[in-house]
C-alpha cells in the first residue's frame, strides 16, 4: 500500500517529562484499544495523555513511552509520584497490590504471580517411547521428539534446528515438558499440531495442488486456469501472530470467509524484518504453516516500501528468501512475492533485482510461483507516468512468474482499469493488494469503482487479495477496533463496511 508512517506525517520527536506527578485514580494503559481525546493513562511509572485518538488506539510504535512514534500519539506528563501504584491494580491500604501491577508503596505485590492458564498438565510418555532428536533428520509439523529428557513439538517442517535453542513463541519448536514427569511448562501447545482448522479434505490447496503459470493465467496442478481470492495481513510488527492473526481469526478466514489465500505482509523497514531477521522469519514460517493446516495458500509478501528501489534491500531479501525457501521447499501452498510496491524507480532496476532474487528461490524451491512487483507502486507504471509496455519490452527472464497490480478504488480511476485490462492480455497478473478506499487505506469506500475492478478480475480470472485483515482504525482494515485485542468475535457483526463487502465478494 502506498503509505508509511512517514508518509502519514509521523516524525520522531521527544518531549521533556515533568517529574513527580500525581497518578492517583488514573487507569493503567491497556494496550491496543479505544482511547478518547485527552484521556490519561499510566504506563511504566509514567503518566501520559492521549493527543491523537486514532494513533493512541494502536500499540507497537505508538505504545506510550516505548514505541518510536509514541510522542505523536501521547504526551508524556511525567514520572508518577513514588507512592503511586501505576500497575493497574488496586492498593487496598494494607500494602498489597491485588491487580497485577507494581506496588511502590512498600507492600507486597500478590497479583499476577501465578500463571493459572495456558498450559496443559498431562502425564508425559516415557522417554523410551519418544524419538530422540537428530540433527540430520527432517521433522514435520506436529512431530514430538525427546531432547535431553524434555519433549518438544515441531511447529512446522524443520531440520537441524536444536530444540533447546529454538523453542518459544514464533520459533520452530514448542517445549511440552519432561517426558518422564509430564511437567506443565505453562506454554501449552503453541502450534504445529491440530490447530482447529478442521477437515482439510476439500480445501483450495487439496483441490488445486501445486500452482503454476500457464500463458497469462494462474493454473492448478491440472493446468486449469483458476482465480484465488483472499486477504492480506497488516504489518506483522503491529498486527501479526497472536494479535490479529490467531487460531480463531484464521479459522474464520478459511471457513466463514472461504478464503483461498493469506498474504503474509512482512515489512522490511518501519520496525519490520531489518530489526529482527530471525524473529520475523520464524513468524512468517509459523503463518505459512497455519495457512497450510487450513488448506489455504500462503503468499509471502516482502513488503519493501521506502526506499522504493528494491535493490536497497537486496542482501536482506536474499537472506530472507533463502531461509523461507529452505524451511518450506516441500510445501505446495507457498507463493513468493519478492517486492511490494517498487516506487520512484525504473522497471529496468526492478527487473535487474528480480534476476538476483529469483535464482536464489529457484535453487531451493524450483516449482513455486514467484510474483514481481511493478513500477509506480505496483500500478504497472501508471502512477509514475510509465506503462506496462516497459515490462513487455523487458520481461523477467524466468518461467512461472507473474506481475503484481495494486489499486485503491477511490483513488484510481477508469484509466487504471483500462491499463489493467490491456496488460492482462499480454502479461500474467496477480492483484496482491487492493482497497475500496483511497490509496492511504482510509477514507470513504467507493464500492461502485471497486465492483468495476472486480468485474474485470473475475472476467479475466485474475487472482486478488484485499488490504487488510486487522482492526487498525482506518476504514480499509476490515475489523472494528478492539476485535483483535479481544480475539473476536470473528463474525460478520464485528466487521466494518469494507469488511462486509469484501467477505461477500469472496464467498461468491
Amino acid at each position: 500500500m502506498k503509505k508509511s508512517l512517514i508518509a502519514l506525517g509521523v516524525a520522531m520527536t521527544f518531549s521533556q517529562p515533568v517529574l513527580a506527578v500525581d497518578c492517583s485514580g488514573i487507569e493503567a494503559y491497556q494496550g491496543k484499544g479505544e482511547y478518547t481525546q485527552d484521556q490519561q493513562v499510566t504506563h511504566q511509572s509514567n503518566k501520559f495523555q492521549c493527543t491523537v485518538p486514532g494513533w493512541c488506539a494502536l500499540d507497537g510504535p505508538y505504545e506510550p513511552g516505548v514505541g518510536w512514534a509514541s510522542s505523536n500519539a501521547w504526551q508524556d506528563l511525567g514520572v508518577c509520584d513514588a507512592g503511586t501504584d501505576t500497575g493497574g491494580g488496586t492498593d487496598t491500604g494494607g500494602g498489597t497490590d491485588t491487580g497485577g501491577g507494581t506496588d511502590t508503596g512498600g507492600g507486597t505485590d500478590t497479583g499476577g504471580g501465578t500463571d493459572t492458564g495456558g498450559g496443559t498438565d498431562t502425564a508425559g510418555p516415557s522417554c523410551d517411547a519418544t524419538e530422540d532428536w537428530q540433527a540430520n533428520v527432517a521433522y514435520g509439523s506436529g512431530t514430538v521428539i525427546d531432547y535431553q529428557g524434555e519433549l518438544y513439538q515441531a511447529n512446522w517442517w524443520t531440520k537441524g534446528a536444536n530444540p533447546e535453542q529454538n523453542s518459544g513463541p514464533w520459533q520452530v519448536w514448542s517445549k511440552q515438558g519432561s517426558c518422564s514427569t509430564g511437567t506443565d511448562t505453562g506454554g501449552g501447545d503453541t502450534g504445529g499440531g491440530d490447530t482447529g482448522g478442521g477437515n482439510t479434505t476439500d480445501t483450495p490447496v487439496t483441490i488445486n495442488g501445486q500452482l503454476s503459470v500457464c500463458g497469462t493465467k494462474l493454473c492448478n496442478e491440472k493446468q486449469q486456469p483458476i482465480q484465488l481470492k483472499g486477504m492480506s495481513s497488516h504489518g506483522l510488527q503491529w498486527y501479526g501472530w497472536n494479535n490479529c492473526l490467531t487460531e480463531k481469526s484464521l479459522d474464520a478466514l478459511a471457513k466463514d470467509w472461504q478464503a483461498d489465500v493469506l498474504r503474509i505482509s512482512l515489512y522490511v523497514q518501519e520496525g519490520g524484518y531489518e530489526t529482527d531477521p530471525q524473529g520475523y522469519t520464524e513468524q512468517v514460517n509459523r503463518l505459512i504453516a497455519e495457512a497450510a493446516e487450513r488448506g489455504m495458500y500462503a503468499l509471502v509478501d516482502w513488503h519493501q516500501l521506502d526506499p522504493g528501489d528494491p535493490n536497497y534491500n537486496l542482501a536482506n531479501a536474499k537472506r530472507f528468501f533463502t531461509d523461507i525457501a529452505n524451511a518450506n521447499k516441500d510445501r505446495n501452498n507457498i507463493i513468493y512475492d519478492i517486492a511490494n510496491e517498487p516506487n520512484k524507480v525504473s522497471w529496468d532496476r526492478i527487473q535487474s533485482y528480480s534476476t538476483e532474487i529469483i535464482p536464489v528461490i529457484r535453487a531451493i524451491d524450483p516449482d513455486a510461483v514467484v510474483l514481481v512487483g511493478t513500477h509506480g507502486w505496483a500500478s504497472l507504471g501508471v502512477s509514475d507516468g510509465a506503462s506496462y509496455q516497459d515490462i513487455v519490452n523487458n520481461p523477467v527472464p524466468f518461467d512461472n512468474v507473474m506481475y503484481t497490480f495494486h489499486f485503491y478504488a477511490a483513488s484510481h480511476d477508469d484509466y487504471y482499469r483500462q491499463q489493467l485490462t490491456a496488460a492482462s492480455e499480454v502479461l500474467p497478473l496477480f492483484v496482491t493488494e487492493f482497497g475500496t478506499q483511497t490509496y492511504t487505506g482510509d477514507g470513504n469506500n467507493d464500492f461502485v469503482s471497486a465492483q468495476a475492478y472486480l468485474d474485470i478480475l473475475n472476467n479475466k480470472q485474475i487472482s486478488w487479495v484485499n488490504w487488510n485483515y486487522s482492526d487498525d482504525f482506518r476504514s480499509g482494515a476490515v475489523w472494528q477496533q478492539s476485535t483483535c485485542r479481544n480475539d473476536g468475535p470473528w463474525t460478520e457483526a464485528s466487521l466494518k463496511p469494507a469488511g462486509k463487502w469484501v467477505r461477500e465478494q469472496m464467498r461468491k
